[in-house]
């Protein structure tokens, strides 16, 4: 497989000797559900874990059905909750749904109820896992989810989230569609963060979204991901695992 952009991840698989555990969590599930919907294949064929963050409000009818029948066909598919209408709330700075501009009770309003949602949706299959939408969330935030029973909390590893004694955090580390001011990055340079993050060893957290991904995008990320499994010393796990 001699593809340029991939050097970075062959060097890094060369030097490996810690173990290294991935997972892949894709946001926004309840948009663009025929690219969901490929993504999700595109697992399924790799035989690879995907942990899915769903938009309660967006769940549709046509949504569920879907969802439903890949749950039962694959052991490997995982479902939690996104926020609740991955609507910015904030007045200024950067976007959030659940930041300091919205009071508690707004807050623990929508993360109810989009936790009702999914329950009465999926039930058990629903894991106790929250992902706020922008990757950040309010102090306020991790009160609720604690309140809520919630067991994790997924954000952006720089997030400076300050989580108590029942949360756990499950941070991802890598954006695969990375943008600074609008500006796409580069394959190579994304890849070249991933192979720092394999070096170190540890847990990684790659974070998708599924709607800007076409089929060459799909072709690019299953490339990659058939060069990690082939590696003796990387294992793959849902976001579960880490609770």
């Amino acid at each position: 497989m001699n593809i340029p952009w991939l050097k970075p991840i062959w060097s890094a698989l060369e030097q490996l000797e810690n173990p290294v555990t991935v997972f892949y969590r894709n946001d926004d599930a309840g948009w663009a559900t025929p690219e969901l919907m490929a993504l999700v294949d595109l697992f399924d064929d790799l035989c690879l874990p995907l942990d899915m963050a769903v938009i309660p409000h967006a769940l549709t009818e046509d949504l569920e059905k879907k969802l439903h029948l890949r749950l039962r066909r694959n052991r490997l598919l995982a479902i939690h909750q996104h926020g609740f209408q991955h609507l910015n709330h904030q007045q200024s700075g950067k976007k959030c749904e659940f930041g300091d501009h919205r009071n508690r009770d707004q807050q623990y309003h929508d993360i109810a109820l989009g936790k009702e949602i999914m329950l009465s949706r999926f039930g058990e299959q629903t894991d106790p896992i929250f992902t706020p939408p922008w990757n950040r969330c309010s102090s306020d935030t991790i009160e609720i989810l604690e309140e809520l029973r919630f067991s994790a909390v997924s954000c952006d590893d720089t997030a400076d989230l300050h989580i108590g004694k029942t949360l756990t955090g499950i941070p991802v580390h890598i954006d695969w569609l990375k943008k600074t001011n609008g500006a796409r990055w580069e394959r190579e340079e994304i890849m070249q963060k991933m192979a720092k993050k394999l070096i170190a060893g540890g847990t990684i957290g790659v974070m998708l979204h599924h709607q800007p991904m076409d089929n060459e995008e799909r072709l690019a990320f299953s490339q990659f991901a058939q060069l990690l499994l082939q590696h003796p010393q990387i294992a793959h796990k849902n976001m579960r695992a880490f609770i």
